[in-house]
């Protein structure tokens, strides 16, 4: 082998190696790259359930507001009536209050009369 043959393949030779160099960084860079996707498929995916959970809670929140405004309407209503009871209940112990003192007053003059009280 001459000389120059021998510079071919040490030039060849140093041609491989540097190519063997580019092609080991390169899978390097693609491993570090294939490991990021990896982390942001994971959180992509993180994402996607934080948002599920995140419409559940919203849909638990309205359905908690829609059951709290019924309570606030029942309520009202009762105590819409609880108010005609107490005004009905007020009104009925009135009157009974009239009769029962004109019962006791129509009495004492029945036995007004009765003894003579003049």
């Amino acid at each position: 082998m001459s000389q120059e043959e021998q510079k071919q393949i040490k030039n060849l030779s140093d041609k491989i190696d540097e190519q063997i160099r580019f092609v080991e960084i390169t899978s390097q860079r693609m491993d570090r790259i294939d490991n990021k996707l990896e982390q942001l498929t994971d959180a992509v995916i993180a994402i996607a359930r934080a948002e599920e959970k995140i419409t559940n809670l919203m849909k638990d929140i309205n359905s908690i507001q829609y059951s709290v405004s019924e309570h606030e309407s029942r309520i009202d209503n009762m105590e819409n009536e609880i108010s005609y009871l107490k005004s009905s209940v007020s009104t009925c112990s009135k009157f009974l209050w009239t009769i029962a003192s004109a019962v006791v007053a129509t009495i004492t003059a029945a036995l007004a009369i009765t003894i003579g009280v003049k």
